[in-house]
């Protein structure tokens, strides 16, 4: 059963990431268009430029606690940093609209940050169970 949890969580991690992914892309493509951030022609580029950055910080911050290193403030300012980044992008393309419009604007990027943590908790959870698993075998046998 835990199995098919696990399995359940990663696929609907990569199913919310898709998603946030697609509607923050549009988003703030539109925004960086918009305010002139860059040339239209590029504005494409923004949301993969902000979102890598969030998914490589993830990453590292990953293999840095998985390796127990703990975190490091350099890998989680480089997710806090471009997650407000695409969240006040997300938000003001909701501008001038009602207040539920700007709330639901913010939910591509928290939901990104927020399944991305969830996976990281239980990658975490599993590798500590295995490493206790681990050392119960490691133990000798006293008769």
């Amino acid at each position: 059963m835990e199995r098919i949890t696990v399995w359940m969580a990663r696929v609907g991690f990569l199913s919310i990431a898709a998603c946030t992914f697609g509607l923050s892309f549009d988003a703030i493509s539109e925004v960086a268009q918009q305010t002139g951030a860059v040339d239209p022609a590029l504005a494409w580029i923004v949301p993969l430029a902000v979102d890598g950055m969030i998914v490589t910080a993830t990453a590292v911050l990953w293999t840095e606690s998985l390796s127990g290193r703990g975190w490091h403030m350099f890998p989680l300012l480089a997710i806090i940093g471009p997650a407000a980044l695409s969240m006040w992008a997300n938000i003001a393309h909701a501008s001038g609209q009602s207040l539920l419009a700007q709330v639901l604007a913010a939910v591509p990027p928290a939901g990104l940050i927020l399944s991305l943590e969830l996976v990281a908790w239980q990658i975490r959870r599993e590798r500590h169970i295995s490493h206790r698993k681990g050392r119960r075998r490691a133990r000798p046998q006293h008769d």
